[in-house]
Order: C-alpha cells, then sequence, then structure tokens
C-alpha cells in the first residue's frame, strides 16, 4: 500500500534529480552500512548539492521509498542524516515524515489495511526518533497527539492511532528532556491509561499501551487516569476498536 504515500505526492511540486543521479543514490543507500556511513554520507551530500532541488526529493524519497518500508534501518538513516548536517534536509525530512504521516491517518482504507497501519507505525517510530529521541519537542501545529488520540476514539480510528502514537513515544526512552516523569508524557499516558479502562477495549491495543509502560518503565497501576474520553461522543457503528460492538446494523436497527 505504498501507492497510497505515492499518490498522494504526486500533488507535490518536487522536481526530482536524473534518473542517473536517482540511481546513484540509491545506490550509495544500498550499500550504506554503520561501518561507512560517514564515508557514504560524504558521496552522497555532493550528490544532492551539485543538483538544485534535490534535497525536498531526497527528504520525500528518504521517508516513503525508505523509512516508512524499512524500520530496521532507522537508526542507519538517523545516522546518516546526523553525518550530512544538512539543516534545510532535516527540516524537509520532518515535513515529509509529517506530511506522509497525515495521509496513512486520513486514508479511507487504514482501518482495513494492516500494510497501510504498518507504514503508519514505521512513520511513527522514525518520527519520534528524529524529534523526541534528539530531545526535541513535537510540536503541537505540527500533531496533536492528545487530539489525535481523542479523535480517533470518537471516529473509531484507534487500531492506527494507538500503535502509531506508541511508536512515537517509544523514542522519549531514549531522551534526556522526554524520559518520564516528564509532564507531557505522562499526561499522554494518562490519557492512554483511561482508554486502557474502557470496557471492552480490543487486547490488541491494550497490549500497545502495556508494551509502551513497559519501554518507558512506567507502572499502569500508577498512573492516573485522565477523564477526556468520557465526554467524547463515540461512532458506535465502528467495530474496529472495541470488541462485543454489533456494528452499523445493529445501531441503526436494522437486520
Amino acid at each position: 500500500c505504498i501507492e497510497t504515500l505515492m499518490t498522494a505526492a504526486g500533488g507535490q511540486e518536487i522536481v526530482p534529480p536524473p534518473d542517473t543521479v536517482q540511481d546513484k543514490i540509491g545506490f550509495l543507500l544500498n550499500n550504506m552500512s554503520s561501518s561507512n556511513v560517514n564515508h557514504k554520507s560524504e558521496e552522497l551530500q555532493e550528490l544532492l548539492e551539485s543538483h538544485a532541488g534535490s534535497m525536498q526529493w531526497f527528504a520525500h524519497y528518504l521517508v516513503v521509498r525508505r523509512v516508512a518500508l524499512e524500520p530496521n534501518f532507522h537508526s542507519l538513516y538517523t545516522a546518516m542524516v546526523d553525518a550530512l548536517g544538512l539543516r534545510v534536509l532535516n527540516r524537509a525530512v520532518l515535513a515529509s515524515t509529517l506530511q506522509n504521516a497525515r495521509v496513512l491517518l486520513a486514508s479511507p482504507k487504514i482501518r482495513s489495511s494492516s500494510s497501510e497501519r504498518s507504514l503508519l507505525k514505521n512513520l511513527g517510530s522514525w518520527l519520534g526518533q528524529i524529534t523526541l529521541g534528539r530531545n526535541k519537542p513535537l510540536l503541537m501545529r505540527d500533531i496533536d497527539l492528545k487530539e489525535l488520540i481523542c479523535d480517533a476514539y470518537e471516529r473509531g480510528l484507534l487500531i492506527a492511532v494507538v500503535p502509531f502514537a506508541a511508536k512515537v513515544l517509544d523514542a522519549c526512552a531514549n531522551s534526556r528532556v522526554f524520559l518520564p516523569p516528564n509532564p507531557w508524557v505522562m499526561a499522554l499516558m494518562s490519557l492512554l491509561m483511561e482508554l486502557y479502562q474502557v470496557p471492552d477495549l480490543k487486547l490488541n491495543l491494550k497490549f500497545e499501551i502495556e508494551v509502551l509502560a513497559k519501554t518507558l518503565k512506567v507502572e499502569l497501576a500508577d498512573l492516573k487516569p485522565t477523564t477526556k474520553l468520557v465526554h467524547r461522543q463515540q461512532d458506535r457503528t465502528q467495530t474496529c476498536d472495541f470488541a462485543n460492538r454489533a456494528g452499523a446494523s445493529a445501531v441503526l436497527g436494522t437486520n
């Protein structure tokens, strides 16, 4: 389902470098490893700086063609971005990550497609690593995780949003600033605890919260749940997030 991201990119004004340069960049990344990342990054920088507009294209290529599909190489790609040390690229990569996460969150197939949800989780993990994991905040104007969770609770999108948010917050375990008891992180954990206690929440979503708490070394029993969700109106025709929901036909009173 990478086509969802590629289709969305069609409306963006991204000017790619010549095919020969694209092939060279692909070859560089295919042969990059932790032992040669600095040397390969120097070669990559020469290619990018020799063609105007290549930074925007490379940021999109990195996020869509590499990061979204290759979670096992995230640490290598963060090392590469660090080695390049290009502010314009850093900004472009963050912007592309946020944009493509929004595309997936808005996709009509996100409830039914495990492939799209997998891409979204990978982008969440990467987003956390390049922001929170580097002691940089996730600005509310870019993405409001609290509201995202509350909105997903209403619209039946927790199946996609909870794993995404959990992957973003995973990076806090490696942060000096956002490691619990950071107030912003603990507020999000309290919201997730409220969700955790909602009757009939599906076990896979509870498991995501449990794993996150273990990663951050937070005891769920010690969290005071918020009261944000109790005032939210749910779309009870959606059955992805809660067990024992009969779906639209039961809500509408039809057979």
